[in-house]
């Protein structure tokens, strides 16, 4: 089968997404022909890949699956979500301004803005361990570090403070000094292998200043990325929750390596806002 497929990307995180429903390709998909396609040397290249599939029910307008460049599946992207909007909609696939899509684990909305950029109903963080998963018992972790969510655990002989959150995916959190100079790979790399996250880990670091976050993320199934939609909302939400920003801040800015995002609080609720842009389209054999 030869198919068509969209290479796009948000503030640098890039894809790879096809049309499932004129192109049905999720009963071909495996591991080995994603990692095929994921490698930047000898395929196409990406963090993600995304498909488009028809509604699985009526409140939604399209369902939407995520792959990791090592082939494993994800539950939530939000750079991705924001490139899906752009896709359907330049595509004709829908005129709606505000369209639900429906992940593995929920139903997000997504609005086009009239400045070009959109934005993705994020929900709301999730801080209970077992629902990101995440288990604390195995770790050092008492008393007021409890209280405030943080987290301790020894890598490479350092002693780490971290937060772990959900936002349909699992997160953890570190505070460093200097964002340019953080172990990303040594640090991200061993915390995903580590016990306490059963499925694995996006791990950001972030150092602030004047309440502009500036953040790096080591994903799970990819290694560090230019952005991660999800990972910005994580950070922006553990920066509010310890204080290391204004807390009446309603967006709060967010500097990731290939650009900028915002993150806008409205009580319990989290909206991620940035751009989306078609890089090229192209095919493909299957």
């Amino acid at each position: 089968m030869n198919i068509k497929f969209a290479k796009m990307q948000g503030s640098g995180n890039d894809f790879m997404l096809i049309n499932g429903i004129a192109y049905p390709i999720l009963p071909s998909l495996n591991e080995k022909l994603i990692r095929q396609w994921s490698d930047r040397r000898a395929g196409i290249g990406f963090d993600q890949l995304l498909i488009i599939d028809n509604p699985s029910s009526a409140d939604v307008d399209f369902d939407y699956r995520i792959f990791n460049a090592d082939g494993s599946e994800t539950a939530q992207c939000g750079n991705g979500a924001r490139c899906v909007a752009h896709f359907v909609t330049t595509q004709g696939l829908t005129d709606k301004k505000t369209i639900r899509l429906r992940t593995l684990e929920r139903v997000i909305e997504i609005t086009m803005q009239d400045d070009n950029r959109i934005a993705v109903d994020m929900g709301g963080a999730v801080f209970e361990p077992e629902r990101i998963p995440f288990d604390p018992t195995v770790l050092t972790a008492v008393g007021e570090q409890i209280e405030k969510k943080l987290y301790s655990v020894d890598i490479a002989n350092r002693e780490l403070c971290f937060s772990a959150l959900s936002f349909g995916n699992p997160h953890a959190v570190i505070r460093v000094d200097d964002i340019k100079t953080a172990a990303v790979a040594e640090v991200g790399a061993t915390l995903q292998a580590h016990r306490c996250f059963p499925e694995s880990v996006n791990v950001s670091f972030v150092e602030v200043r004047d309440d502009v976050l500036y953040v790096r993320v080591y994903e799970r199934g990819v290694g560090e990325t230019q952005a991660c939609g999800s990972g910005a909302c994580a950070v922006a939400s553990v920066a509010r929750l310890q204080a290391w920003i204004s807390q009446a801040l309603c967006t709060v800015s967010v500097r990731l390596t290939g650009g900028l995002l915002e993150v806008q609080f409205d009580k319990d609720r989290v909206k991620l806002i940035g751009p989306a842009e078609l890089v090229y389209e192209g095919r493909i054999e299957v």
